[in-house]
C-alpha cells in the first residue's frame, strides 16, 4: 500500500506538456537538454509552459517582450524593465517575433529555453504571499513601509537594493521581492 502511495504521489508530481507553472526562484537557463553552460537566468513569478521534461531538464517557452536596445532580455511587460528571463550577451537564444513593435512599442516575443527540474508553482499567489511577507517583515524594522505602489516599477529595484544590507532578506529572495514589488508598483495598476 505505501508503495502506490508514493507511486501515485510521485506520478502526479510530474510535469506535463501545456502545464502553466511559475518558477519560485530564479534558475538557470540553457540552450539545450544536456548542455552544461547557463546561457541565462529565469527570475520568479514569470509564468512558463512546459513543453517536454528531458531528464532533469524542462524544455519550457515564455512569452514576454523586446525592447530592441536589449536584445538578449524578455520583458514581463512593454511599460516596464521588469526582466523575465534575461539572456547572457554571448548567448544566442532564438527569440521569435510574435508581433512586431510600431511606434516605439516593444516586440511582443516568445522563446523556448531549457532548464531545471524542480522550483514551479502552479499558482502565483502563494509566492506573492511569501515575498508580501518578506518585504513587510524586514523592510519596517528601520522606516515606516512603503506601500507597494510608492513606487514606479523601473524604481523598485534600485531602492529595494539600497536598503537590502541592513535586511535578513536571503540572497535566493531577492529577486522574488523584487518582482513582487515591480509587478505591484504604482504604474503597474490596472
Amino acid at each position: 500500500m505505501l508503495k502506490k502511495t508514493i507511486s501515485v504521489l510521485l506520478a502526479s508530481s510530474a510535469l506535463f506538456a501545456g502545464d502553466v507553472l511559475y518558477s519560485v526562484k530564479d534558475k538557470p537557463v540553457y540552450s539545450d537538454a544536456t548542455s552544461t553552460k547557463v546561457i541565462g537566468k529565469l527570475l520568479p513569478t514569470n509564468a512558463i509552459e512546459v513543453l517536454v521534461e528531458e531528464g532533469e531538464r524542462v524544455k519550457f517557452k515564455l512569452k514576454g517582450y523586446q525592447n530592441p536596445t536589449a536584445p538578449n532580455v524578455i520583458y514581463f511587460t512593454d511599460k516596464a524593465r521588469i526582466f523575465s528571463l534575461a539572456f547572457a550577451k554571448t548567448a544566442t537564444p532564438d527569440i521569435k517575433v510574435d508581433v512586431k513593435g510600431e511606434n516605439g512599442k516593444w516586440n511582443s516575443v516568445s522563446v523556448e529555453a531549457y532548464t531545471t527540474k524542480g522550483d514551479f508553482e502552479n499558482k502565483m499567489e502563494p509566492m506573492m504571499e511569501r515575498a508580501s511577507k518578506l518585504y513587510s517583515d524586514n523592510c519596517s524594522i528601520c522606516h515606516t513601509l512603503n506601500t507597494v505602489d510608492h513606487f514606479t516599477a523601473n524604481q523598485w529595484p534600485s531602492t529595494f537594493r539600497a536598503m537590502l544590507d541592513r535586511t535578513p532578506i536571503q540572497k535566493e529572495d531577492v529577486w522574488l521581492v523584487i518582482e513582487y514589488l515591480q509587478k505591484n508598483a504604482s504604474d503597474m495598476k490596472k
